[in-house]
């Protein structure tokens, strides 16, 4: 599933039963995918290092991922940005996205190509930002943040700290103060504006002001297998893509974003049917599905040539219907005496 989707590792559903090793996965997964937005009331005052490095079980997104030990366990995003990170950033425009994006006539283009897509409604902006403003976001980023190893046998991937709570109530204030440009596209991204924009497009119906966001860091041999995405109120998924602007990405580096159709049996195809260069400044969005909107990350291939992203949500007030369907669900069904703390909303 690393580069096949599942046929390398073969349908998760029907190796569950196989081994109860797996439910130790799963239930890893799920942690992996849940957002985890908000910061437990007796942080939200904590003191916070410029540094960002996320404490294990503290503001990590994934507290249930087994963590990397030692000094590959952290990673600053400036290790992987090679000579070309430059050490002046890019001044920020006022507006961050690029203006064309609200216009009637792109959004009647944009429409009727998520109609068309295939094997599931989704779309690709090829162009998302300013080039100046994308340019000081990486940057900002590479010389910012530092991420955290994500392990298991279903993903592996380096994850900063969640971007939502970045500079509001007194969270990492000094921190966001030197990230202007990833606040503006944070804010920017979860406008009334935009999701009015996201609304229209999809069709994905009423969106909350919840904020779901975070730097992932795919470095070589970093993956994550095939899933739906369906955990609590989340309704959209979206992916910016920020790898090297100076160095394009190669269909032989690998970390494809990898789209699934179904087989009969409404299990994911062997392999995808769609993959997505990561190129940078661009976007992909898909609506959140049960059991249609399959997805994975290719496996990275190429060496010291990470590929950097942000990725979301836009919830709703309820999570999609036909939860039953999903992928975690149809996990969970085959084990109904498995029960997860807190309950399966709680990590959504």
């Amino acid at each position: 599933a690393q580069g096949g989707g599942w046929g390398s590792k073969g349908c998760i559903r029907d190796t569950i039963v196989s081994s109860p090793l797996i439910l130790v996965w799963i239930l890893t997964l799920l942690l992996a995918l849940c957002s985890g937005s908000s910061l437990p009331p007796h942080q939200q005052n904590a003191p916070r290092k410029p540094s960002l490095a996320c404490a294990s079980g503290g503001e990590g997104r994934n507290p249930g991922a087994r963590q990397g030990q030692g000094m590959s366990a952290k990673r600053k995003l400036s290790s992987s940005a090679g000579p070309q990170a430059k050490k002046i950033p890019p001044a920020v425009p006022a507006e961050v996205l690029l203006p064309d994006i609200y216009l009637p006539e792109t959004v009647e283009r944009v429409k009727k190509e998520l109609d068309a897509a295939a094997p599931y409604k989704h779309l690709r902006i090829p162009l998302l930002c300013h080039d100046s403003a994308v340019r000081g976001i990486h940057h900002e980023l590479v010389h910012n943040l530092t991420a955290n190893l994500k392990e298991s046998d279903l993903f592996k991937v380096y994850q900063t700290c969640d971007l939502a709570n970045l500079g509001r109530n007194g969270v990492m204030v000094d921190l966001a103060a030197q990230m202007p440009g990833l606040i503006a596209l944070r804010d920017e991204l979860y406008s009334d504006r935009f999701k009015e924009w996201v609304q229209e497009v999809t069709g994905c119906g009423e969106l909350s002001d919840k904020v779901d966001c975070a730097t992932n860091l795919h470095t070589q041999g970093c993956h994550l297998l095939v899933h739906d995405d369906v955990i609590g109120t989340r309704k959209v998924s979206y992916i910016i893509y920020l790898t090297n602007p100076d160095e394009a990405w190669g269909e032989g580096d690998g970390g494809h974003l990898e789209l699934y159709g179904k087989q009969p049996n409404g299990d994911p195809a062997v392999y995808p049917a769609r993959r997505v260069l990561p190129t940078f400044n661009s976007m992909c969005m898909f609506a959140v599905q049960p059991g249609t909107s399959f997805h994975a990350v290719q496996e990275v291939f190429a060496e010291g040539k990470p590929r950097m992203s942000i990725q979301g949500w836009f919830h709703g007030p309820e999570g999609p219907s036909g939860k039953d369907a999903a992928t975690v669900n149809q996990l969970l069904s085959q084990v109904p005496e498995i029960e997860l703390e807190g309950g399966y909303a709680g990590y959504g």
